[in-house]
């Protein structure tokens, strides 16, 4: 057996594999002879057909799987061997022909590989960065204790007429059948209905049509006003005729101006905080934590720009259209692969220097990282609502959620990513840049706008970290 090395183009070589009977006869018998054992022919007792029947029958298809074996062998071999760091798998060669099977002459069978690999390159760490910080203001905190007293509105009887916002209680008669008790929202009125109802108060009437007094693009009338399940020329008889509307009571929306210690506990999820300057101190902490966390996606994604345009590398472009094309699983064709192949490039060049990177600085994520990434997004999901997951609880949710692969496969990259982009940061060097509140939100609409222009048939970039600006409590 003999494996000689051509090149065709930058990282893109040919490896010429040379097979002699010597080295596949021993294989090629043995196979023959496991057949024979194997073979269910007419006229023969199972596993007793002759060897030399089944050469003459299935010879050609069984030097070939022999031959394919070898090769592959020797392509593995060749590659470990040398150090070769593969992209995509070798592919047979375009002038490799196809082979003329003899099993029974003394014939040589040679098979031509294509591979590429990977080139050298220097990951680009160079030049200075910026460190984005928030400028915490009092009225930044206090504009988030008033949001978080929202929360806690509640709806109170009111004796004043109706205002915006207001919900309203009422009885509907159109001097036929259709009466009944219902209410609404001064939001869920139409133009005409606020016009009717908004100043008047309670024991007032109005009259209308239903469907002029109340905007039917934000609720179905019929089914929640009327309370009306089915539909028929009798019923919208009874619609077409005027309502009197009569206030039977007013609910208004009341903030309380303090919270309660035990509200406060909920908020800041610690029992032992109960007073405003608890709540104070732990909405400035969450603010500054939250814009710490996307100043450090922005500088994440300036590291990774920086990185994947200035890291110069040679790849073999054309092997890597031909092997992307060849893979089923990617369901692209030729055309294809050319219109995708500068994201396609991109997203390459990235998972080439973020693997380097993690190999040089020892850069893993374990299986506890995920799932505690997962844990962590469970958490968040329940804190919306309120609802503190026990741990058994919890552990068992984890465990559902990763028997997807997929779903875990993708967890991983972004944890590495992650850590990667991280590791990056302790290498380059930053100056702080403090921004207040404003000039955050501008940054981020900025950033987000630039990325869309950049690559508007794509979406997202799958190594791009949220640079979103806003926070929730």
């Amino acid at each position: 057996m003999n494996v000689t090395r051509e090149s065709k183009a930058a990282q893109n070589d040919i490896l010429k594999i040379e097979l002699t009977k010597e080295d596949y006869l021993n294989g090629f018998e043995k196979k023959l002879k496991k057949y024979s054992k194997e073979s269910n022919i007419k006229g023969f007792r199972k596993g007793a057909a002759p060897v030399g029947m089944i050469k003459k029958m299935y010879g050609e298809s069984i030097l070939a799987e022999e031959l394919n074996h070898l090769a592959d062998q020797a392509l593995q071999n060749f590659i470990k061997e040398n150090n070769i760091r593969i992209l995509g798998r070798p592919m047979l060669a375009d002038n490799q022909e196809m082979l003329d099977i003899k099993p029974s002459e003394d014939k040589a069978y040679t098979l031509n590989f294509e591979i590429g690999y990977e080139p050298s390159y220097t990951i680009a760490l160079d030049g200075q960065f910026s460190k984005y910080e928030i400028k915490m203001t009092k009225e930044m905190v206090e504009k988030e204790i008033e949001a978080v007293k929202k929360h806690f509105t509640k709806l109170e009887d009111s004796a004043d007429p109706i205002a915006e916002g207001d919900t309203i209680y009422f009885n509907y008669d159109n001097g036929d059948t259709l009466k009944g008790e219902s209410f609404c929202s001064t939001d869920e009125l139409s133009e005409v209905g606020s016009k009717s109802l908004v100043g008047k108060s309670m024991g007032d009437k109005a009259v209308g049509l239903a469907m002029e007094l109340f905007n039917n693009e934000k609720l179905d009338v019929k089914r929640y006003i009327l309370h009306l399940q089915d539909s028929s020329e009798e019923i919208d008889a009874q619609i077409a005729k005027n309502l009197t509307i009569e206030i039977t009571n007013v609910k208004k929306r009341v903030t309380p101006e303090t919270l309660a210690p035990e509200q406060i506990s909920q908020i800041t999820k610690d029992e032992s905080k109960t007073t405003m300057d608890d709540l104070k101190a732990s909405l400035e902490a969450d603010i500054k934590k939250q814009y710490d966390e996307l100043g450090r996606n922005f500088l994440r994604n300036d590291v990774y720009e920086h990185a994947l345009e200035n890291t110069k590398m040679d790849l073999p472009v054309e092997f890597l259209k031909k092997w992307i094309a060849s893979e089923e699983e990617n369901k692209l064709d030729k055309e294809a692969v050319e219109k995708e192949f500068a994201n396609i490039e991109k997203s390459i060049k990235w998972d080439l220097i973020s693997a380097k990177f993690a190999l040089e600085h020892t850069v893993k994520v374990e299986m506890e990282d995920i799932k505690n990434e997962y844990k962590t997004k469970y958490i968040q999901y329940f804190m919306q609502s309120g609802y503190n997951p026990p741990a058994d609880q919890l552990d068992k949710f984890v465990e559902e959620a990763m028997r997807d692969q997929k779903s875990v496969r993708k967890t991983y990259e972004q944890l590495l990513d992650t850590k990667v982009l991280d590791g990056m940061i302790e290498s380059v060097k930053t100056k702080v840049v403090s921004y207040t509140e404003d000039e955050f939100v501008a940054e981020s609409k900025k950033r987000n706008e630039k990325r869309k222009a950049n690559n508007p048939a794509h979406g997202e970039d799958g190594h791009v970290h949220d640079e979103n600006c806003g926070h929730n409590h």
